[in-house]
């Protein structure tokens, strides 16, 4: 396996079961080297041979949802050269389809009403204009001016400050109605059923107005409110909860995630009559994160069931739990060696729809009957080469806490090189034992007889609240003594040598890389990507920077600049001997470029061996999101820089059997 191979590397990135059960509309997604872009596909199968249209609907699909009669499927379609998407209606008959609307800005969250005739969703806007936004043919040259900190977003850009709003679609004659308005962003909505009332969930101004930004992902509060046919909007109790993602299900109920408005912690699930009356949390015996959008409700009546996802270890699984009062909380799919996404439930509830991902680089697209446990394979997608599947290790760290990782390595067992890579987050991300076809590089050093370890570390998701908070108001501090243990195990098992250790990571694990570097001098090479260095200076120029110094660092750099300044790998800066390459892509908002330019002057200074390398255009998630060209690149970048600065990088086993 090579880095370049992401090139034949497809991925199964959605599903949608049919209303009935009978067919599930999936998303096929692969990297197109002609045109060094990310290509989708819709396809319809069905759920068992001959039962009707099967194959592709068609290219550039994705965002599907099924119409209530499941005819049809409203999807957005993105087409190349045009600079923003459609919402389209596609025949489950045959694959024609028409536009229902032009020139929408990001739209997502597709749903459609009860009886068929319309089609909600949200897109993404600059301003609050009094109609659906238009893109922009061409960068404006006019001043920006800026009042609050949701101006600019990564991976959008800069503007006066960004909204999000609800618009409706007719699906007869294509008029666009806005449901919401003023300065909002709307995180999801909801038809309540038949009644004709939307529930949504958002932020605004009111609390605190521009301190608080409202960036996907951020630490915030957010509001529930339901709308009547005829506007009138009244707002819903949810506690201490703020909500992010919503479900209509039985006896009127709004099941939604949410966590606490000023704390970060781990998502939960709860429920809330849309009538109006307390909120109460379901599956509370669960200390799991719930992931938002994987929320759906089962049946209806005493015996109504909610549908969610959470993380428990490395991998994400699939529970369900009651409605009632004293419901306990039942996996239904997904293991420690499996992962399950895009899960989506039948509306009769007696059909699961997801996408597994498993040890083997595999994808698989199941159907499961939720009555008799039974599963199907309807589609798959496969590497393009072989996989070496990641051995999950146990490690103890020097207070006794229990910390998981895994371990990715050739055949030879001798003392070889070892790269430490380091998740993101921290306190959302964690690895698993599934490939990413963005980190091949792990793949391609363990053929060459290297040992990758990924180890999540305290303050990872996937287990419990107390694990995931480990970490706040203390990078590297708290969590960084964790890998220093996990690599002395190694050494003391004879399964590395302790003179040829790399350390990577992204994001957080840029952040981590640099630390680890700073405050030790064992490692032999270090490459950063998408990094931080500095918390004082990225307190102002990062889209989510003063969420990030309240809720993760611990401290804004106003009130205690020396403090900031403690926490930040800049402050040891001159201490760094280890040769390190920073990769960072140029339009990166969430960890700004300046960042990677502050280390590397730093690290100059102190006549230390650096190197920097900027991807134009590119934001915070290009490995992912942006050409994946960018991405092989990263990946041969990091693999020729370990290999030539960690002593013996070739892989060569300094065991003589190997």
């Amino acid at each position: 396996m090579r880095c370049d191979d992401i090139f034949g590397f497809g991925q199964i990135t959605e599903a949608a079961i049919s209303p009935d059960g009978g067919a599930v509309a999936f998303v096929r997604k692969t990297a197109n080297r002609a045109l060094d872009r990310y290509d989708v596909e819709l396809h319809l199968v069905p759920r068992s041979q001959g039962a009707g249209f099967g194959g592709s609907l068609g290219a550039g699909l994705h965002g599907a949802a099924w119409a209530p009669d499941g005819r049809a499927l409203a999807a957005v379609e993105h087409r190349a050269g045009e600079p923003a998407a459609a919402v389209v209606i596609v025949s489950a008959a045959d694959g024609s389809r028409r536009r229902l609307v032009d020139g929408v800005v990001e739209p997502s969250c597709l749903a459609w009403s009860a009886d068929g005739a319309e089609v909600a969703f949200l897109a993404i806007s600059p301003s609050s204009p009094s109609s659906l936004p238009s893109p922009a043919a061409a960068p404006s040259a006019a001043p920006i001016v800026v009042r609050d900190l949701s101006a600019k977003i990564d991976g959008l850009g800069v503007s006066g400050s960004w909204c999000r709003h609800l618009f409706a679609v007719n699906c007869q004659t294509g008029a666009v109605r806005r449901v919401t308005d003023g300065d909002l962003w709307v995180d999801d909505f909801c038809y309540c059923g038949s009644s004709g009332h939307i529930a949504f969930c958002g932020s605004g101004p009111w609390a605190e107005p521009g301190r608080i930004p409202r960036q996907p992902g951020a630490v915030r509060p957010s509001t529930l409110w339901v709308m009547s046919p005829s506007g009138a909007t009244r707002c819903l109790a949810t506690g201490d909860a703020s909500p992010r993602s919503l479900a209509f299900g039985a006896g009127r109920q709004l099941i939604f995630a949410g966590g606490p408005p000023e704390r970060a912690d781990l998502t939960g699930l709860f429920a809330v009559p849309a009538d109006g009356g307390p909120a109460r949390r379901l599956a509370g015996s669960l200390d799991r994160g719930v992931v938002v959008g994987s929320v759906s409700v089962r049946g209806d009546g005493p015996a109504a069931e909610v549908m969610f996802c959470a993380r428990d270890g490395g991998c994400v699984r699939a529970y369900r739990t009651s409605l009632g009062a004293k419901g306990g909380v039942q996996a239904v799919a997904g293991s420690a060696d499996e992962s399950v996404s895009a899960v989506s439930v039948s509306r009769r509830g007696d059909h699961l729809a997801y996408v597994s991902s498993t040890q083997d680089g595999c994808q698989r697209l199941i159907v499961q009957d939720l009555r008799s446990g039974s599963r199907s394979e309807l589609a798959s997608a496969e590497p393009a080469a072989r996989i070496r599947p990641p051995e999950r290790r146990e490690f103890t760290a020097r207070d006794g806490l229990r910390l998981e990782g895994w371990l990715i390595r050739g055949r030879g067992r001798g003392h070889g090189p070892l790269l430490v890579d380091v998740h993101g987050g921290s306190f959302s991300g964690a690895w698993s034992p599934i490939v990413q076809p963005s980190r091949l590089y792990q793949q391609e050093l363990a053929d060459s007889g290297w040992t990758v370890l990924l180890l999540n570390a305290r303050g990872s998701d996937g287990y419990g609240s107390e694990f995931a908070r480990a970490a706040l108001g203390a990078w590297g501090q708290a969590d960084g003594p964790d890998f220093h243990d996990a690599i002395d195990a190694l050494i003391g098992q004879e399964a590395i040598d302790p003179a040829r250790l790399a350390v990577t990571g992204y994001s957080y694990g840029g952040f981590m890389s640099n630390w680890l570097t700073a405050t030790s001098d064992r490692f032999s090479a270090a490459v950063a990507g998408g990094s931080i260095c500095d918390f004082v200076s990225l307190f102002g120029t990062s889209d989510m920077g003063w969420a990030m110094s309240e809720y993760d660092i611990g401290v804004h750099p106003h009130l205690d600049p020396l403090g900031a300044l403690e926490r930040s790998p800049v402050a040891f800066g001159r201490a760094v001997r280890t040769p390190t390459l920073l990769l960072h892509g140029d339009a990166d908002l969430r960890c700004p470029i300046s960042q990677a330019e502050e280390w590397l002057a730093v690290l100059l200074g102190a006549g230390c061996e650096a190197e920097l390398v900027r991807y134009p255009g590119a934001s915070h998630g290009f490995l992912t999101q942006g050409p994946p060209s960018m991405a092989a690149d990263y990946g041969n970048r990091l693999v020729q820089w370990v290999t030539s600065h960690v002593p013996g990088g070739s892989g060569t086993c300094s065991d003589a059997s190997h």
